[in-house]
């Protein structure tokens, strides 16, 4: 049967005290009902929306920080020793790390540790994986010092960081930044499924050997 001819709580597995779960289930009820016939543009369309573009799926730390905060199971007082440790333990890594992928996007270090610091603070709040490595890594960083030099060069005469060129990585950071949150909006992690094995092993060795022979320069001097 079409939901709209069911009555208010017809159908439904379980209870739901808001009109957004009400309208979820109704949904996926005439789906199960009835799968030989497909729903509506519009009704299909509605249902993704109430289903993906929520303020939990939006901003997931919604979802966890009342449990970290509360003194139940999970909480602060288990965790905070470990997350502390492991703060620490990330920024001792971080640091180092963040400055030498400065230099090898031909920027000053300080750059680096912008880069390390305010990406981890925002994923806190609207990612959700823990493992997920955040901030500036090689191959963006190559691809940034190498693509953004054959338009302005990375150093004025007196050895000095050209203000046009922080301007374009900066901008360039921006214009990827704004990229990936429409992909994320408009789910379309699809996309990674069409890139190949092969490709992404040859392109990050590639990165890796042209990295590698970059940094000789700074070690024999």
């Amino acid at each position: 049967r079409n939901y709209k001819e069911m009555g208010p709580h017809e159908g439904d597995v379980r209870e739901s005290p808001g009109k957004r779960e009400r309208y979820v289930d109704l949904l996926q009820t005439s789906i199960r009902e009835d799968g030989k016939k497909r729903l509506p543009p519009a009704d299909r369309l509605k249902l993704f929306i109430v289903q993906n573009y929520t303020l939990k799926t939006l901003v997931p730390a919604t979802q966890w920080m009342p449990a970290y905060l509360g003194d139940g199971p999970g909480g602060w007082r288990e965790n905070l020793f470990g997350d502390v440790s492991a703060g620490f333990t990330t920024a001792a890594f971080l640091v180092p790390q963040g400055m030498s992928y400065a230099l090898v996007a031909n920027l000053d270090p300080i750059y680096g540790l912008y880069c390390a610091t305010f990406p981890l603070l925002v994923y806190g709040v609207l990612g959700t994986s823990r493992q997920l490595a955040v901030g500036a890594v090689a191959i963006v960083s190559l691809l940034i010092g190498h693509g953004l030099e054959s338009i302005e060069p990375a150093k004025l005469p007196d050895g000095q960081l050209n203000p046009q060129y922080l301007v374009l990585a900066i901008a360039s950071a921006f214009i990827s930044g704004m990229a990936m949150l429409a992909m994320g909006l408009f789910k379309m992690g699809f996309v990674t499924r069409f890139l190949s094995h092969p490709v992404l092993s040859g392109f990050t060795s590639a990165a890796a050997l042209i990295i590698g022979f970059g940094q000789v320069k700074h070690v024999v001097g």
